[in-house]
């Protein structure tokens, strides 16, 4: 092995490497928050921690998410952590308002010290002075939040995690990709932020809109839960049929260029229909009164088809009967022409005579109804009857006088001509005869009675009465008939 001798040029290298490699260890453990040996050290105060968790030396302290220095020690004091804090220049002295507060920067647990700014220019701490135990505010960490569940919670938490491991396994090229598509989401997102900033006053409108609906929600609770159970039973069912699912998004592509090519001919459509739409606004005015007038009969309208249940049962039944009811029915309808051939007439007759029907009908009724209590108390109906006073009531009269309007077949309507005068078929109504007693009649009633109704009823033969109208027509729907006799062949 030949050696050679060093000379001055080579140690000058070697040691020039040698620094420099201990100079960059330096720099890298500086970077990483260690302390340079032999270095002067900084402005320092104190905190007392309740408890310090993760939290180590050279661990961060931040405020407002920028790191201000590092914490140089840890030691126990009563039960609790003293730390140490050495902070840079450019924000020392701290404030004596100033409150420390531990937090997490990862999941993992790693922890930091967040110092909030307190007040500029108030009274500061001086070098190595502690911070009151009041302004250390107290930390929630993460398996306290954990532990702050139920078990029923941390039971349904820990299965979802289960399901969203099993669900990401296998997946991660799709993750990765997912991720690589967040610089273009984020892009998308500032588009949607500032178009949203734009429409700000919109927005406003949007957001108390929202807060209406959940507070309508609110108050209807029990319609929500119901609501909220229904989207489960969808989502169940959606769930066990995902293969028709399936099925239907696959078929989605083939719709989708259907779609594009019916677009076009329902824009032509939507443009031929546009006049005639124009022209049905007026009735589309005049259908908001209407369906609000409709609210009012709508209870009513919902108790008929309540009522049609019964209906429609007993129409399974009697549906297939009046079904065969109406097969059977025209051989009993041809037996019945005879019958109806000679009612139609009557009934032809009848029908102009509406009003005296109505009224006899109507007199009936009222004549029968009539109740009174009797001497025992009881109700009891009685019939109501009028008996006219006049001469041919009183009394038995030879002729009729010229009260008598008589008409055994009167013409509908007649009684509306009372004014005018009423027809009559008795002439003599109509000759102005006065009105005499039967001879036989005012005998047994002797002579002071008889002067007493003449008085009251004849008044002289002079009757109150309205004008006389002789009707000479013979009856119009009677026709005589020509009596047969059995030798002619018919029945006497």
């Amino acid at each position: 092995m030949r050696r050679q001798q060093l000379g001055i040029r080579r140690l000058a290298v070697m040691a020039l490497f040698c620094v420099s490699c201990v100079g960059l260890l330096l720099f890298l453990w500086s970077s990483f928050g260690g302390a340079l040996p032999l270095a002067p050290r900084g402005y320092q105060a104190e905190v007392e921690l309740a408890e310090s968790g993760a939290l180590t030396e050279q661990a961060e302290v931040r405020t407002s998410g920028v790191t201000i220095g590092r914490v140089v020690g840890l030691r126990p004091e009563r039960g609790r952590t003293i730390a140490t804090l050495e902070l840079d220049d450019g924000v020392v002295p701290l404030p004596r308002d100033v409150r420390a507060t531990l937090r997490q920067k990862t999941v993992l647990g790693e922890a930091y010290l967040e110092l909030s700014q307190g007040t500029p220019g108030g009274p500061a701490l001086a070098d190595g002075q502690r911070l009151r135990a009041g302004a250390v505010q107290p930390s929630v960490e993460f398996d306290e939040l954990l532990r702050a569940f139920d078990a029923q919670t941390r039971a349904a938490l820990r299965s979802w995690l289960t399901d969203q491991a099993e669900a990401t396994r296998g997946r991660s090229a799709d993750l990765n990709a997912a991720l690589g598509t967040l610089p273009s989401t984020e892009a998308s997102l500032a588009e949607l932020l500032d178009a949203l900033e734009a429409q700000g006053d919109d927005l406003a409108t949007l957001v108390r809109n929202t807060s209406t609906v959940f507070e309508a929600l609110a108050q209807r609770r029990g319609g929500l839960g119901r609501l909220l159970v229904a989207g489960e039973r969808v989502l169940g069912t959606t769930g066990r049929r995902d293969r028709a699912l399936e099925a239907t998004v696959r078929e989605l592509p083939g719709l989708q260029r259907e779609v594009r090519i019916t677009l076009p001919a329902l824009a032509s459509f939507a443009r031929d229909a546009r006049p005639r739409v124009m022209r049905l606004r007026p009735l589309a005015r005049e259908l908001g009164p209407a369906l609000t007038a409709l609210g009012d009969v709508a209870p009513d309208l919902r108790g008929v088809l309540a009522g049609l249940g019964p209906l429609a049962a007993a129409g399974r039944d009697g549906l297939p009967a009046a079904r065969r009811l109406l097969a059977d029915l025209p051989p009993g309808l041809g037996d019945l022409d005879p019958f109806l051939a000679q009612l139609e007439p009557l009934v032809r007759h009848v029908a102009p005579y509406g009003r005296e029907l109505t009224a006899m009908l109507a007199n009936a009724t009222a004549a029968t109804q009539a109740e009174a209590l009797d001497g025992s108390g009881r109700k009891r109906h009685y019939l109501r009857t009028t008996n006219p006073i006049n001469a041919e009531a009183l009394t038995a009269a030879a002729e009729p006088g010229t009260g008598n309007r008589a008409d055994p077949y009167a013409a509908p309507g007649a009684a509306r001509e009372l004014a005018t005068g009423l027809r009559t078929s008795q002439p003599a109504g109509c000759d102005g005869s006065p009105l005499t007693f039967a001879p036989e009649a005012l005998a047994p009633l002797g002579e002071r009675i008889a002067t007493t109704l003449d008085a009251l009823t004849l008044r002289g033969g002079t009757v109150a009465a309205p004008p006389c109208r002789l009707d000479r027509r013979p009856f119009p729907h009677v026709t005589a008939r020509t009596p047969t006799t059995p030798s002619q062949g018919g029945t006497p």
